[in-house]
This record gives structure tokens, C-alpha cells and sequence, in this order.
């Protein structure tokens, strides 16, 4: 979520003090409809009603820049941080948070001058900068501002712990972790994770074995989920399975517990979780105990792939396939943030999967900063350069505005082709009309591709399949009708083995293949012995 993330829920009762003026229940409204249009991405929408708005204060600029952060355009986020009439201190921490997620040197020294002018700092704002110093290998510069931060918090403190962990400093870690004067679950375990990717794995289970007792093993958790999948890296299945073992497999809370409020500062008893679980059978994948993963699986009591990121960062140094994997993973689910991230932290490590899957991640999702720039590009390529576009530059634009929502202006962007609209145009906007289930305008284009391509089943099965997805059966019905009475055939589903060094390939009612005959009989075969099973 990044530094900033949380800063509008953390302080919006301080920024609302600092508000100049009463708040009606109608700007209210109008600040809680700004906000969800930068939430879901809408990020000019939310900039047109941000001008438009007859009155603003902190909050409405605050999230604002927060919006623009989120999705990388520091740039914007400074000008609008430049135009504010008044400041508070989440104002200067978001930007200076925007600056450190950039990642860049050059951006830690505009973010240092930043923190210097704040009228007024917080623990977020010392944090965010000795945190900015230690992920970009600037220990001098975070030791220098940890010896002159004021109170210092135990986020702090681990701050600190894992930049010099991450700077290969295992000593100072550890010495700065005993003295502590209060250790939480991450001091710990940014401790394990750290001696692990150092090349120290036993030395991480002796200081697991030392500080995750005595109490202490609820807050350790996320350090044994290290250290199995640690054990996993090397081969050492057994020992990870020991430890495994040692995580009771459910929490179960006594009446007296469940009643017990959370002044009571009680704390979940020490059990496993998802990560537990998916550490551990990854052990046993990478060991080829496919059948010890599958037990321990169908053990399970549920399965999230979505941590497997977790791990990797904690316990691996991730080549270039593992990374763009994490990418398409974190792009396909919407969170073009954390892509991004993960993409600009691989530098020169790049390889043309990595470009790809940042650039789909931003197409598929119609990034709200894309739009804006496929426009502009657009209108230089007419207006300045004086080049006639041609039909794939206007399939582009319009699979940009179609993906992110906006079909009508992409359908109208279509009418109005100075040349005629082909496949590519027409199939650009079918495909963002599914994305955001428009089934009227998916019918237009779906008839146009069908002219195109009289030929193709392609039109015919995206629309029966948008009809089915919205419930409406006798439309999903009639496409079909449709396709059969042009005499449209669906493609064919292909599938195939390798056997013996051959590809055997097979197609649904296909008999041309030489062992045609056997392969049906046997087929016949497992459909008796699965019927019998069933009874």
C-alpha cells in the first residue's frame, strides 16, 4: 500500500481541524464522491469535480494528491501541493511518502528538502524519511536523522533494523534490536527474513528459537512462516516440518477470551495462517514430494496464492522470471501500484516479459494517467506533427477510453474515423465493452465485426457469453440462433500430450488420429469404471 496509503484514515481527524471552515452535510457528500472516483481509478473525472467544486479544504486537496500518488504522477501531486491555500502536517507527509516511493536518489533530495521546510513534523514524517534513507542504501544519512528524531516509535526502530539488514550490516541489526526498548512481531521477524536472505539460516532458527518463546510465539508467527519457507530455499524439508508442527493448526477461543475487549490488550493465540500452510507445501513442491504437498493441501481449511509474494520478498532474492510473474499477478488483479513498483526496482533486469506485463497491466486497466497521455499523444500526432492517423492508431486510442470505462466517447471516437473503422477497431471496443459487461454497445460493434469477418464465431460467442454473464438468457439464446442460421461454427478446442518424445495432438470429435480406435475404447473404458464409482 506504500507509505502514504494509510494516511488519509490515519489523520482525517486532524485534517478536518484544520479545516478553515464548517463542513455542510452537502460538501461532505461532495468530498466522500471525490474520493471514491480516486479510489476506483477515475482519476480525471475526480480532477474535473475537484475544479468544479464551489468550495475545498485540506481534506478535499489531500485526497487529491493522495490520488495522483497512487498512481505515480508526483509531478501533478506537486503542483497541486504547490496551489494549496493551506497545509497541514498530512499534506507534507504525503508528499514527502510520494517522493520516497519514487525510489530514485534524485527524489530523496527533493523529499529531504521538503521535510526540512515543514513548519511541523510527526512520528509518520521522521519515519517516512529514515525508511526512504534505508531502502536506498543511505544508512549514513538514517542513522544521522534516528539520533535526532525527538520519540522514536518501535516502527522506528525496525525501520532501521531492516535497512541494515537489507544493506548486508547483520551485526548492527542485531544489536539495534537488543536495544529496543519495545519489540513487536515485525522486529522479529524483519530480523529472521534478514539473516535468511543473508546466507544465515541457522542463525536465524537459533534467534527464532531465542525470542519466539515465552509468550512470545503469537507475535513471532510471521517468523516462523520465514524460516519454514527459509528451510524450503535449501532442501531442508524435515526441519521445516518440525517447525511447522509446532504451530497448533487452529486457534479455538474460550467464552472468557471472546468477551474480553481489546483493552484488555489480549492477542490472538498462536496459530497457524494461510502463509503457514502454503510455506510448507511449497517446501514439498520444491523437493518433488508432490504427494506430501498434496496431503498437506487437501489439509488445508482454505488456500490464498496472493501471499506467495510475501515469501518470495522475505525469503529469496527474486530472479527476473519470479518478478514478472509477481507483476502480471499484481496487474491481472488491478494493482498497478505494486506492478509498478516491483517493475522499477528491477532496473536493468528487465527482460521484453517485463515490459509486456507492465505495459497489458496499464492497458488492461485503463490507468487513469494512460488515458489522459493517449490523448495527448494523439492530438500532438494530428495537430503538431501533421500526421494523418492511421486506422491502428485510432484502434489504440480507442481500446485506452474503452478499457477504462469510458465507451460511449470511445464508440463516438469509432463514428467518427475519417477512414473506415476495420476489425482491429471494432474488436478493440467488443473487448473493453465486455470488461465493463455494455452489452449495447457491444451489440453495435459485435454486428460490425460480424460483417468484417462474416466467417469468424468470434463476435457471435463474446456476445452469447456477456448475455449469460448478465442473466439474460433469451438474448444469449438468440445470439446463438444467429450464429447457427449464418452457418457459424464455434473453433474447435485443441489439446495435447507429449508422450515418448511426440506430440499427440487431439481435437473435440476428431478420429484421424492413427490409434484413433484404441485410445476411444479405452475412453469407454474410464467412463464405465467412473460410473460405477459414483454408485
Amino acid at each position: 500500500m506504500g507509505a502514504f496509503g494509510p494516511s488519509l484514515v490515519a489523520y482525517a481527524r486532524r485534517a478536518r481541524s484544520g479545516s478553515s471552515s464548517p463542513l455542510t452535510p452537502d460538501f461532505r457528500k461532495l468530498n466522500k464522491n471525490l474520493s471514491w472516483l480516486i479510489q476506483t481509478g477515475q482519476l480525471t473525472e475526480a480532477r474535473r469535480m475537484f475544479e468544479q467544486l464551489p468550495q475545498r479544504n485540506v481534506i478535499t486537496w489531500n485526497a487529491m494528491i493522495s490520488g495522483y500518488l497512487r498512481n505515480g504522477e508526483i509531478v501533478s501531486a506537486r503542483r497541486l501541493f504547490d496551489d494549496m491555500p493551506e497545509r497541514n502536517v498530512v499534506s507534507w507527509n504525503l508528499m514527502i511518502s510520494g517522493y520516497v516511493d519514487c525510489r530514485s536518489a534524485q527524489q530523496m533530495l527533493e523529499c529531504r528538502r521538503l521535510f526540512d521546510q515543514m513548519p511541523e513534523r510527526d512520528c509518520v514524517s521522521w519515519n517516512t524519511m529514515i525508511s526512504g534513507y534505508a531502502r536506498n542504501r543511505k544508512m549514513v544519512d538514517a542513522v544521522k536523522l534516528f539520533q535526532r528524531m525527538p520519540v522514536k516509535n518501535v516502527i522506528t526502530w525496525n525501520a532501521m533494523i531492516t535497512g541494515f539488514l537489507h544493506n548486508g550490516d547483520v551485526q548492527r541489526a542485531i544489536e539495534l534490536f537488543h536495544r529496543m526498548p519495545i519489540r513487536d512481531s515485525a522486529s522479529v521477524s524483519a530480523i529472521v527474513s534478514g539473516l535468511i536472505r543473508n546466507g544465515m539460516l541457522d542463525e536465524a532458527a537459533k534467534f527464532l528459537h531465542k525470542h519466539g518463546k515465552n509468550g512470545e510465539q503469537g507475535d513471532a508467527l510471521d517468523a516462523y512462516n520465514t524460516l519454514i519457507a527459509g528451510y524450503g530455499q535449501h532442501g531442508r524439508v524435515i526441519e521445516a516440518r518440525q517447525l511447522f508442527d509446532k504451530i497448533p493448526g487452529a486457534v479455538t477461543l474460550s467464552k472468557e477470551d471472546t468477551a474480553k475487549t481489546n483493552t484488555d490488550n489480549q492477542k490472538l493465540k498462536f496459530a497457524r495462517n494461510l502463509i503457514s500452510w502454503n510455506s510448507m507445501i511449497m517446501c514439498y513442491v520444491k523437493a518433488g514430494d508432490t504427494a506430501s504437498a498434496q496431503d498437506l493441501f487437501d489439509e488445508m481449511p482454505e488456500r490464498d496464492g496472493m501471499q506467495i509474494h510475501q515469501l518470495v520478498a522475505k525469503t529469496v532474492i527474486a530472479d527476473i522470471p519470479v518478478n514478472n510473474s509477481i507483476i502480471t499477478m499484481y496487474a491481472r488483479c488491478g494493482n498497478i501500484r505494486d506492478a509498478r513498483a516491483i517493475f522499477d526496482d528491477m532496473k536493468t533486469k528487465r527482460d521484453v516479459v517485463t515490459w509486456n506485463a507492465m505495459i497489458g497491466g496499464y492497458a488492461r486497466h485503463g490507468f487513469a494517467g494512460l488515458v489522459t497521455e493517449a490523448r495527448k499523444h494523439f492530438d500532438s500526432m494530428v495537430n503538431e506533427f501533421g500526421i494523418a492517423p492511421r486506422v491502428e492508431h485510432y484502434a489504440s486510442l480507442v481500446d485506452v477510453i474503452g478499457r477504462h470505462g469510458n465507451l460511449e466517447e470511445a464508440l463516438e471516437l469509432v463514428r467518427g474515423m475519417p477512414v473506415e473503422p476495420d476489425s482491429t477497431v471494432w474488436g478493440a471496443l467488443l473487448g473493453a465493452c465486455r470488461v465493463h459487461k455494455n452489452v449495447d454497445v457491444a451489440s453495435i460493434a459485435a454486428e460490425e465485426l460480424m460483417r468484417l469477418e462474416p466467417e469468424s464465431s468470434a463476435p457471435y460467442v463474446l456476445l452469447h457469453n456477456m448475455h449469460v454473464d448478465l442473466g439474460r438468457w433469451e438474448d444469449a439464446k438468440e445470439a446463438r440462433r444467429k450464429m447457427e442460421k449464418n452457418g457459424i461454427r464455434k473453433q474447435c478446442g485443441y489439446s495435447w500430450i507429449e508422450l515418448h518424445d511426440k506430440v499427440h495432438l487431439f481435437a473435440s470429435g476428431d478420429s484421424d488420429h492413427p490409434n484413433a480406435e484404441e485410445i476411444l475404447a479405452l475412453t469407454e473404458n474410464l467412463k464405465k469404471v467412473i460410473k460405477d464409482l459414483e454408485f
